[in-house]
Parts: structure tokens; C-alpha cells; sequence
């Protein structure tokens, strides 16, 4: 029985470092709530931020979203969603080991999806910067 309970905490610990790991603003490290990402000139310097509290980030994701009503659904390699809130930031790290992956962003009202406004790539320590009408790389 106790080999049992070994195996289980074991497989537990390990899988929680091969899930998608995503920051919010709110959970940032508070070097980066003080600068809320707005401050930050471009997607490299959010990873850099990142990188500086988590040494094992191996790839990075992040995506600002200028929109002041509407919030984005990003859409991962799995099918899986997030949303990133209408005025505010996001970065999703160590979710795949490719340097880049297609997406969709689309548009979400509080109710319901509306337009879709970027199919293609997200590159790693880029990311995107969208408003309600587009996305386009996080310029460096």
C-alpha cells in the first residue's frame, strides 16, 4: 500500500512540470506587478521579467491585450483556451518546446465569442499585442 502512495505523490509531482504554466498579472512576481507589463517595451523584456523569477523557463508566451472591453481567448496547440482580460497583460511559458505555435485569437464580450482577429504564429519571447481589431508581434 505505502509503494502505492509513493507512486501516486510521485506521478502527481512530475505531472505538475509538464502542464501549461500561465501568469497573470495578478501572480506576477511583484517586480512585475510594479511595472503591469504596460511599462515593458516589448514581449522579450516580459520574458526576460519572467525568466529572471523562474530559471527554468524555457519558452514564453506572453500577449498584451490593449482592448479596453473586450477580452481575448488564446487558443493553445491542445484545443485548449485561456483568456487574457480586456487592459491588461498575460504570458504563458513552457507549454510547448517548439519556438513557436498557431492560434486564434478571438474577441470575448463577457458573454460570448465574437470576431476572430489573428490566426497565425506566436513566437516565443515575442508574443503579440492586440486591440479589438488585430494582433501583430510585440515589436522588439
Amino acid at each position: 500500500m505505502s509503494n502505492q502512495k509513493l507512486i501516486l505523490i510521485t506521478a502527481i509531482f512530475f505531472s505538475s512540470f509538464a502542464q501549461a504554466h500561465s501568469l497573470k498579472v495578478s501572480e506576477l512576481p511583484s517586480k512585475l506587478q510594479e511595472n503591469n507589463f504596460a511599462s515593458l517595451g516589448n514581449g522579450q523584456q516580459v520574458c526576460d521579467s519572467v525568466a529572471s523569477d523562474h530559471p527554468n523557463v524555457k519558452t514564453c508566451f506572453p500577449i498584451l491585450n490593449l482592448s479596453q472591453k473586450n477580452a481575448l481567448i488564446l487558443t493553445f496547440p491542445n484545443g485548449s483556451d485561456d483568456i487574457v482580460q480586456s487592459d491588461s497583460s498575460y504570458a504563458a511559458f513552457n507549454i510547448t518546446d517548439n519556438n513557436s505555435f498557431d492560434t486564434t485569437i478571438t474577441l470575448f464580450d463577457g458573454r460570448e465569442k465574437t470576431n476572430v482577429i489573428y490566426t497565425g504564429p506566436i513566437k516565443s519571447w515575442e508574443g503579440l499585442i492586440c486591440d479589438d481589431t488585430e494582433c501583430h508581434p510585440w515589436p522588439k
